[in-house]
């Protein structure tokens, strides 16, 4: 998180400190952090509920890996596009509809799968 949107030679930087994505104040001290998250529960990744807006405490949350991906910005899918792309398979493959949605084919897969997106 810190690296992310702190340090401009890291990889990721460009995608969050470049763009806006700031670490509130009290989160510099890992303590505070802590005090406000706690443990990281089995499974679970730290996911900001806005993706336009900063690590704080309101804006964050511990969600699977799915539920991360299902909340990125490049992501962003609408219930018509979940709709659309269970239209498409099994006729057209995971992958190919992975690319034209621009997402994982692993998320293809919970999809289809109704793992995710259960409309």
């Amino acid at each position: 998180m810190k690296q992310r949107c702190l340090n401009p030679n890291n990889d990721a930087y460009k995608d969050y400190g470049e763009r806006g994505i700031t670490v509130c104040n009290r989160w510099l001290d890992f303590k505070n952090f802590y005090a406000d998250m706690g443990d990281r529960p089995e499974g679970k990744e730290l996911d900001r509920k806005d993706n336009d807006k900063g690590y704080y405490k309101e804006n964050c949350r511990w969600a699977t890996a799915a539920e991360n991906v299902q909340n990125r910005r490049i992501t962003k899918l609408t219930p018509e596009k979940v709709k659309a792309i269970r239209s498409l398979y099994p006729s057209v493959p995971q992958r190919t509809i992975a690319k034209q949605y621009n997402i994982s084919q692993m998320m293809v897969s919970l999809i289809v799968n109704n793992k995710q997106w259960k409309i």
